[in-house]
């Protein structure tokens, strides 16, 4: 029995003196640092999303601590798992687990702006995101903006979207600012979110009938760039559905015929360095499913990203007109000479005295 005693007390000593060495040593590896003799300071990124796991297998491979599963109890024990900021950090080698672990938690994130402007075109934006430094090449931002799938399970507004096609006239026109090490994805999500929260605005109050959201936000593009002003939206958005409108079928034969539809389809001006050209001449009758010059009904999709008034104007066609009158049947329009207005006819014959009278104006805009 003292036999017993005595070899239990024995291991009782051994476990807490290897109980008390684990401690120590766990002591040390808190109280030192990855490097005890380096001034240098590390630029550490943590994007928007990562986990403590992550994080920690970052600072290893940047050599900021010595081990991942430290990092990983400490974070745990300290309950801040949630509390480790996205953004740029200068981190000194010489710090210890803990202070990195304090200064992961202040956050330090680096801004970008970027501005959408209504009537931008992908390229265009594609363009922006590259001038804010928010992707490397034109190339790789429509890379992802042109894969509208893999956006659609995350916005359901972009369900009626073809399969295939980009999200040309979905990233909503605004002013962003987002995080400096936001992927492309990111700062694509930021701009749909936009256009959703912009959208339900007025989703309860459509009066067109028999459209879907890819049809409105399509129609939407083209008056965005066909109204001279936001006021005219409405007007010029009941003269573009009346065109779609089978009454009128002997008048306009269900064309639209959009000039910038055409621009679109004609692509970049390389004298001019633009998207949009100004003299399209040549490209009327250019073979595209985007000439409504030629084909009949909506384009496949959007040509550009539609402001607010646009995408109102498109869903609530004619809707807080001051110009309206009872039996108008609006089908053309043309510009005022010299002015920012606009005419409107319901007639050919109509149009065809406003437009001459346009084209003999000695200062038309």
């Amino acid at each position: 029995m003292n036999r017993l005693l005595r070899a239990i007390m024995v291991l009782v000593v051994l476990g807490s003196l290897v109980v008390a060495g684990v401690a120590t040593l766990v002591i040390n590896e808190i109280k030192s640092s990855a490097d005890t003799t380096s001034t240098d300071v590390a630029d550490f990124v943590i994007d928007p999303g990562d986990t403590a796991g992550q994080i920690a297998t970052k600072l290893k491979d940047q050599g900021l601590i010595k081990q991942t599963l430290l990092f990983n109890l400490m974070v745990r024990e300290r309950k801040v798992a949630g509390k480790l900021q996205a953004g740029q950090y200068q981190l000194e080698k010489s710090w210890t687990t803990g202070q990195i672990i304090t200064a992961l938690q202040k956050s330090r994130v680096e801004e970008k702006k970027l501005t959408v402007i209504p009537g931008s075109r992908i390229e265009e934006i594609a363009k922006v995101l590259v001038d804010a430094k928010l992707a490397p090449s034109t190339d790789a931002a429509l890379a992802t903006m042109k894969n509208a799938d893999y956006f659609k399970k995350a916005h359901p507004l972009l369900k009626d979207i073809p399969a295939g096609q980009s999200l040309e006239g979905y990233l909503f026109p605004d002013t962003y600012q987002v995080v400096a090490t936001a992927k492309i994805t990111d700062v694509v999500d930021t701009m749909l979110k936009g256009f959703e929260d912009q959208y339900k605005t007025f989703d309860g109050q459509i009066l067109v009938k028999g459209r879907s959201t890819h049809d409105i936000v399509t129609m939407a593009s083209i008056i965005q760039r066909e109204a001279a002003s936001d006021a005219e939206m409405p007007h010029v958005a009941y003269i573009l559905w009346n065109r779609l409108d089978p009454r009128y079928a002997a008048e306009v034969a269900g064309r639209l015929q959009a000039d910038p539809t055409v621009q679109y389809a004609a692509g970049y001006d390389t004298a001019t360095q633009t998207w949009w050209r100004k003299n399209i001449d040549q490209f009327i009758d250019i073979n595209s499913p985007y000439n409504t010059r030629k084909n009949q009904g909506l384009p496949p999709g959007p040509i550009d990203s539609p402001a607010l008034t646009a995408l109102k104007a498109a869903a609530r066609p004619g809707a807080d007109r001051p110009d309206a009158s009872p039996g108008d049947k609006d089908l053309y329009f043309v510009a005022k000479c010299g002015t920012n207005g606009t005419n409107y006819a319901a007639t050919l014959q109509e149009f065809n005295k406003l437009q001459a009278e346009y084209l003999s104006c000695p200062n038309p805009r």
